[in-house]
């Protein structure tokens, strides 16, 4: 009798994960599926978040962690600059936390749209400081290490110095 309920709850287990493929990942899957396509919309982050709850969020979140560092080479846990995880690491671990902070629908749709316009000044901001433009005096700064980008002589050495003026950027925008 036991053998044929042990049977019935695996196969009745094994049958919810396919009819609900959120309960068919783990967080490492899903932290995985994340970095590979960083999603662009917000609203993705507070539809898994409702989907898989607080909890499972927070894990993701936390394997989102784990495999930023193990892809950068550093042990979990030390302190590093932002640079020196991969570009998607702050967009997908922003946009998830943003969905854990939003206790529900309402609020979440507040936090989205002041989300929505400040990257939007963002990416303005920016390009007028990709065009050499001016802007804000607390930007001088990163004009200058985007000026001085373009005169690397390597294809790698102005991409990383562009990296590390929108590093700069984003650390002065906050």
């Amino acid at each position: 009798m036991r053998r044929v309920f042990l049977t019935l709850y695996a196969i009745g287990v094994m049958a919810l994960a396919v009819i609900t493929p959120a309960l068919a990942q783990t967080a490492e899957e899903r932290a995985r599926a994340l970095a590979a396509h960083p999603p662009q919309d917000l609203d993705t982050y507070y539809s898994l978040k409702t989907e898989i709850g607080d909890d499972q969020t927070g894990a993701v979140l936390t394997a989102l962690t784990a495999l930023a560092y193990a892809e950068a080479n550093i042990p979990v846990g030390d302190v590093v600059s932002g640079c020196s995880l991969p570009q998607w690491n702050a967009p997908v671990s922003a946009g998830l936390l943003l969905a854990l902070s939003a206790s529900d629908r309402a609020t979440w749709t507040l936090y989205r749209d002041d989300a929505r316009k400040r990257l939007a000044d963002w990416d303005r901001i920016w390009g007028l400081l990709q065009k050499q433009e001016k802007t804000e005096a607390d930007f001088d700064a990163v004009a200058g290490q985007i000026a001085a980008s373009q005169h690397e002589p390597t294809e790698k050495g102005r991409t990383l110095a562009q990296r590390v003026a929108r590093d700069q950027f984003e650390r002065r925008s906050a």
